[in-house]
């Protein structure tokens, strides 16, 4: 789990980048006043404060489940779409927040190698450059893919697929003990299938 574990720690970290750019003019104004607290506040690889996971029955956003104006993640992906994507059965999903991320992971159930896909959905109207940042952060100066046919734009960087759509910004990350760098053809799959919902 070495390799999803960084992931979210990462994402906690551009969280807090992000937080501090919320001062710069080219933020829209409908993004939250205020910082979340520093990544450092939680033990590494906890992933931040644990909420009860919502309902994930349901196919999209539902009342009261979004925050900012932005879905929460669990409203977002299933847990027959998450079974789907890593091709195992999955269990419940798990709901966290991730400093201005909504988190939503889903863990393989029972024996056998372990798995799992992870959702996260910005908690703030994004702009292209907040986009941008995300990307770069992300990949750390590496190379990204971009991915066509997912939301309005997306991309490939070190083994996350991360899209927007409108305003809205959404990682994908597929972890396998088999290809631990993620599972490129099903984070797409799961993202169209996520951007379809926006």
């Amino acid at each position: 789990m070495r390799a999803a574990t960084a992931f979210r720690v990462g994402l906690v970290g551009l969280a807090a980048c992000l937080a501090a750019a919320c001062s710069h003019d080219d933020l829209p104004t409908a993004a939250p006043s205020g910082s979340p607290a520093p990544a450092s506040s939680s033990p590494a690889g906890t992933g931040g404060s644990a909420s009860p996971a919502p309902s994930t029955s349901g196919s999209g956003p539902a009342g009261g489940e979004t925050e900012g104006g932005q879905p929460k993640a669990c409203t977002l992906v299933t847990t027959a779409e998450a079974g789907a994507a890593l091709g195992r059965k999955v269990g419940a999903a798990q709901a966290r927040t991730l400093g201005v991320f909504s988190s939503c992971t889903f863990v393989t159930a029972g024996p056998g190698p372990v798995g799992t896909v992870t959702v996260q959905v910005l908690q703030s109207a994004a702009t292209a450059g907040m986009f941008d940042q995300i990307v770069s952060g992300q990949s750390g100066g590496k190379t990204v893919q971009t991915v066509p046919g997912v939301g309005d734009k997306a991309v490939l960087a070190t083994g996350v697929l991360i899209f927007h759509k409108g305003a809205r910004v959404v990682t994908v990350f597929i972890y396998t003990q088999e290809n631990p760098n993620g599972l490129r053809d099903n984070e797409i799959a799961l993202a169209k299938t996520i951007a379809a919902k926006l």
